[in-house]
């Protein structure tokens, strides 16, 4: 498995990068769509890919991926965290691939499938300022990766103190448990809005939902909202597809949270 992972952080750290595009119209599979936004690009691409093999030493799965890399010179504060979050990320997405890898063989065999299976990981930029930096991670696996929908996983991260980020730490007092319900309540609030094309509430049932679905570390940020990411097919049982983009004005949540936009002010 070393042979595997440590060249995987070799490529990552010693390969030519080209600087990042505009990010993309963002799909949220509902009538309100929202546009990523980017105040500037410091984050550039880096792509590499790696081969797992089984115990017979057939090739059984492929990880294919493209993550954001800082300049740790030119971003000392935050970049070097930011960078390290990613590649622990694919090292362990690998590791996993690899103790599966007999699985997946068998797996293959059994369906008569023409392997190696694909996971491939992507990204897009949502937001990022001299403080903040929001990305979502897509993630594809499949033997014909070209008919599987991406599943996303939002995240934000400090450019100052390095690290992930939770919503509460935009929060105006110290943490405590009551900080999770009132973001929650601010979900719910906007989701009574915009979930439903009709701004009809959402049901107390979908609201349960949304709370088992919720995760304080998974969110995205704009100047002057957070942004939570929902399966549409899990909150509506399977009678809608695609993502729900919640999108939490601050002015719902300001008496426990600050703006994203004054973070590091």
């Amino acid at each position: 498995m070393k042979r595997i992972i440590a060249p995987l952080l070799a490529c990552l750290i010693l390969l030519a990068v080209s600087a990042c595009g505009k990010p993309e119209t963002q799909n949220d599979g509902n009538t309100d769509t929202d546009t990523a936004v980017t105040v500037q690009t410091r984050s550039v691409p880096r792509e590499d890919s790696a081969q797992i093999k089984d115990s017979s030493g057939k090739v059984v799965s492929k990880l294919v991926l493209t993550i954001p890399h800082f300049d740790e010179a030119s971003s000392p504060e935050g970049a070097k965290s930011v960078n390290a979050f990613f590649e622990n990320y694919v090292n362990e997405r690998a590791a996993e691939m690899q103790k599966d890898a007999d699985n997946t063989s068998a797996y293959l065999e059994k369906y008569g499938l023409e392997g190696p299976r694909i996971t491939e990981i992507s990204y897009e930029v949502y937001y990022e300022s001299d403080s903040l930096f929001s990305v979502i991670l897509k993630t594809r696996t499949g033997v014909n990766i070209e008919n599987v929908e991406p599943a996303l996983r939002p995240l934000t991260f400090s450019l100052t103190e390095g690290g992930q980020m939770s919503v509460t730490s935009f929060a105006l007092e110290d943490y405590n448990d009551s900080l999770k319900d009132e973001m929650f309540a601010g979900i719910c609030k906007a989701a009574d809005k915009t979930y439903s094309p009709n701004a009809v509430p959402i049901s107390a049932e979908k609201k349960a939902l949304i709370k088992e679905s919720f995760n304080e570390s998974e969110f995205l940020v704009t100047d002057d909202s957070y942004v939570f990411i929902f399966s549409l097919d899990y909150l509506s049982a399977g009678s809608r597809t695609g993502n729900y983009f919640c999108k939490v004005p601050v002015d719902y949540v300001a008496d426990y949270f600050i703006a994203p936009a004054e973070y590091g002010e």
